[in-house]
């Protein structure tokens, strides 16, 4: 269906800047589409496997400042949609091993010494 991947993509913010907070006005639009994707999964038990595939086809870059928001997103979903939790962690898990091996090393060893340095202290 591609009324459910168009709700999913709205997860995704159309502005590419770099502020990854959730204002009042992107919230008040994100619970119109979680209140709406809410009312379809409760009427259309069907389309389960069609929000899968959407969510996982759009899942965005790590590097898009979306990446939180959509992570956001789906954690909301999990408030009203349990049956998605085990989908949804395993999807997470997924993409936050990439960005794990994605991460330079240099980074990861340099906050290490921050936080020894911290603790030290």
């Amino acid at each position: 269906m591609h009324t459910n991947r168009k709700l999913i993509s709205l997860w995704i913010p159309n502005e590419p800047n770099k502020d990854t907070s959730l204002n009042n006005e992107i919230s008040n639009e994100l619970e119109v589409i979680h209140q709406l994707l809410e009312k379809i999964l409760n009427v259309i038990p069907m389309v389960f496997d069609a929000i899968l595939d959407a969510i996982e086809s759009l899942f965005p870059y790590y590097k898009r400042s979306s990446y939180i928001i959509y992570i956001h997103n789906l954690l909301k979903l999990l408030e009203y949609k349990p049956i998605f939790t085990e989908y949804i962690i395993r999807l997470l898990m997924e993409k936050l091993a990439i960005l794990d091996v994605d991460a330079p090393r240099r980074e990861i060893e340099d906050l290490e010494s921050d936080d020894d340095n911290e603790e030290s202290e």
